[in-house]
């Protein structure tokens, strides 16, 4: 019987009756080769080219021929491998059950590896490859980082360098969760065991800094399209931004007919709206319970043409007439040439009254008091003074009796009651 070969490697088995040193001869041989297989064949070849010469003068691929070698180079990119000389193939990784080209870096110098020939897809795969990552640049700079105290983050602050950071920056978040979801998007707590504890910070970080810079947030909501819309803001504004003397300005907007719109104003003198006549408080149906004012307050009307002022006196409203009732305010002066501290009071006369003109205006008035004795008053020359119908210099107001003054205009003035 002639010698055979073995599938794989073609050793030779030697033929049945040979003699013993035929058998001897062979198995030394085959021992050999074995000896080699076993062990790792370093590769040559350059380029992602890789050659592996084992020894066996192998004369075609099997499928299921397997050798371990150790690389000779580092493989860039995808790469060959040729086995004595039959011809390059492909090499492979296995990943996710795929087979896929090798990537630089699959290999590095020195790399023990198995490869086995596949004859289905005529490739030679390389264990192990695609089932870990490989330590780059940017697992290594991970590896280095050392943690010290607190929860801190991973932040990247260019290519393959890294930190861990207890204050990230960042440009942008989204978050997102489920219609079914009961809790918030996102929370932020503040531990910190104080009165007052900052739990959101919001920068606007301008390197050319102007007067009314803003910074705003946004609302948005799906418009009938499906689309997300900006529907309103929170804006602020820098109104001064001189370093330890800054104001700002609150804006409440909202979106009408498709531009922005400010509404209401806050700033540290007022809560306005944003225009005159702009924004109501309160509605026909939906009215504010109450209204307090503190002491002195004011209720002005078109600019302060018409004003309601407080002045410790009550004033109620007539349930039946609607009418505004006020108790009369007692002036400061009793006697003299009378001021505007006069104007619309009761003058409690302890003298004589001198009416000068230019003081009061149009529709002021005065009640005069003169108690038990009569009292004097007179006008000054610009000033035109009607008495009973005629102009007069000077009238006097009997014991007991009342009287009032009327400005017809600034300079014209009506007395009335017991006036002689």
């Amino acid at each position: 019987m002639a010698d055979a070969n073995t599938t794989l490697y073609g050793m030779v088995k030697p033929e049945v009756g040979a003699s013993a040193d035929t058998w001897g001869g062979k198995l030394n041989t085959d021992f050999d080769d074995l000896d080699a297989l076993l062990g790792a064949i370093t590769t040559t070849g350059s380029a992602n080219a890789y050659v592996l010469t084992t020894g066996l003068s192998l004369a075609a691929y099997v499928n299921g021929q397997s050798f371990w070698i150790r690389a000779s180079f580092a493989n860039t990119g995808a790469a060959t491998l040729n086995i004595d000389a039959i011809g390059a193939k492909n090499l492979r990784k296995n990943v996710a059950g795929t087979l896929t080209a090798l990537a630089s870096g699959d290999i590095f110098t020195g790399d023990y590896v198995r490869v086995t020939y596949n004859s289905a897809s005529d490739v030679i795969v390389v264990a192990g490859l695609g089932q870990f990552q490989a330590l780059d640049a940017t697992l290594t700079a991970l590896a280095a980082l050392s943690w010290s105290s607190g929860s801190p983050l991973i932040q990247f602050t260019a290519a393959d360098t890294v930190s861990l950071t207890l204050t990230p920056s960042v440009s942008s978040i989204t978050a997102s969760q489920g219609a079914a979801a009961a809790t918030p998007t996102a929370s932020f707590t503040n531990t910190t065991d104080n009165a007052s504890v900052c739990v959101l910070r919001l920068d606007g970080d301008r390197a050319t800094v102007a007067a009314n810079d803003e910074a705003y947030i946004s609302y948005r909501l799906s418009n009938s399209a499906g689309t997300q819309t900006e529907f309103a803001r929170i804006t602020v504004a820098g109104t001064t931004l001189t370093a330890a003397s800054e104001s700002a300005a609150f804006y409440f907007e909202t979106i009408n007919a498709g531009a922005f719109v400010k509404r209401l104003v806050l700033t540290a003198g007022a809560l306005r709206p944003n225009s005159n006549d702009g924004l109501p408080l309160g509605t026909a149906t939906n009215s504010f319970s109450d209204l307090f004012l503190a002491s002195g307050g004011v209720v002005g009307f078109n600019n302060s043409n018409v004003v309601l002022t407080h002045n410790n006196t009550q004033a109620v409203v007539e349930a039946t007439t609607g009418k505004l009732v006020s108790g009369l305010k007692a002036s400061t002066e009793t006697s003299g040439t009378l001021t505007v501290a006069s104007r619309n009071r009761v003058v409690n006369c302890s003298g004589g009254i001198t009416l000068d003109d230019g003081v009061f205006a149009t529709d002021d008035w005065i009640i005069f008091d003169p108690g038990t004795s009569a009292r004097t008053f007179t006008r000054a020359s610009g000033l035109t003074m009607y008495v009973n119908g005629v102009d007069s210099a000077s009238a006097t107001l009997a014991a007991n009796q009342m009287g009032s003054a009327y400005w017809r205009s600034a300079t014209v003035v009506v007395l009335a009651g017991a006036f002689t």
